[in-house]
């Protein structure tokens, strides 16, 4: 079994072969959440102090370098509706599903983390309810796609959905698309819980990878090699969870016309906000479901699910669409 020291000294070995960019390219919400709660790991990253760096990664999901990645529980009596309700969110997930035993929703390997004590009984997550599933749903929806498949989590975070995509068999290759910041926690996280993790930093590294016959390497790449995934490579479903609606509109668009004019999944899952909770916010920047689906014009929704699980004020919906013929 690899150990949290030898997969982030090997990470960091990559990087330092590596011309990566100056700066982050976070916008919207998350250029906020680095200034505020993850600058000195930022700082680090980027002016490639090397040291400094591992000693981030050794704690990634610390808040320092996970801030805004885990949905917080609520300990106390009264939740808030922008925390989760842990015990609420796995008697949900096991009431919908068939796979009900608790250890579904564990892991091989657990980083600490300070967003709740109340999960680590389960050796599991805040978010793994959800996480969970929406793998099986992913799954089960693409029954209807034929031929090898291959899905795109844009905004991924930590792994935890493409974890759960892996342990309820999803055979195909999996993108994982974020900022760079957030990738190297994603790759230290999903490589100790025994998943093989590819981290794509140019064009030509994205193109190897894509071709690569291992169908269970999971890519990650950065935002500026968004562009560089076209209609040849099969796409097979794009999936977000609660961050489309938080990018700028610049970044949003670009993201959403490359799926509509130039990757062409068969499918689509958005799961985001319905209506503005911060219409007056100078950093929230949300942008609703309606909104950004107008954008996919080449797609029709065939389902919009209310999504259930606690967190986000209630008001986050998963929109199924389907690409036109």
């Amino acid at each position: 079994m690899e150990t949290i020291e030898g997969v982030v000294d090997d990470l960091i070995r990559q990087l330092k072969v590596s011309e990566f960019q100056l700066s982050s390219s976070a916008s919207g919400e998350w250029d906020w959440i680095n200034k505020k709660y993850r600058n000195e790991y930022t700082w680090a990253l980027y002016s490639r102090e090397w040291d400094d760096l591992r000693t981030f990664l050794l704690d990634p999901l610390s808040s320092k370098t996970a801030y805004g990645m885990i949905t917080p529980v609520d300990c106390s009596n009264e939740v808030s509706f922008f925390n989760n309700d842990f015990l609420k969110d796995l008697e949900l997930f096991q009431s919908n599903n068939s796979i009900n035993e608790i250890k579904a929703l564990s892991h091989e390997y657990m980083p600490k983390h300070p967003w709740s004590k109340d999960t680590e009984a389960y050796f599991t997550y805040p978010d793994s309810p959800r996480h969970a599933q929406f793998a099986l749903r992913i799954i089960e929806t693409l029954k209807s796609v034929t031929g090898q498949k291959i899905g795109l989590e844009i905004g991924g975070g930590y792994g935890g959905q493409i974890y759960f995509l892996r342990k309820f068999g999803f055979d195909g290759k999996l993108i994982s698309c974020d900022l760079l910041e957030t990738l190297l926690v994603s790759y230290v996280f999903l490589r100790l819980n025994g998943l093989s993790v590819r981290l794509c930093l140019y064009q030509k590294d994205l193109i190897d990878a894509l071709k690569d016959e291992d169908l269970e390497q999971v890519i990650l790449i950065t935002t500026d090699l968004f562009k560089y995934i076209g209609e040849r490579e099969r796409v097979s479903f794009v999936f977000n969870s609660r961050s489309f609606s938080e990018m700028s509109r610049s970044t949003l668009t670009t993201h959403l016309e490359g799926i509509n004019l130039t990757m062409k999944p068969s499918i689509v899952f958005s799961e985001n906000a319905e209506e503005i909770l911060f219409p007056n916010s100078e950093r929230h920047l949300e942008i609703t479901q309606e909104d950004l689906t107008s954008i996919l014009s080449n797609y029709e929704l065939r389902e919009k699910l209310k999504t259930e699980f606690m967190g986000g004020a209630n008001r986050y919906s998963l929109r199924i669409l389907y690409r036109l013929k």
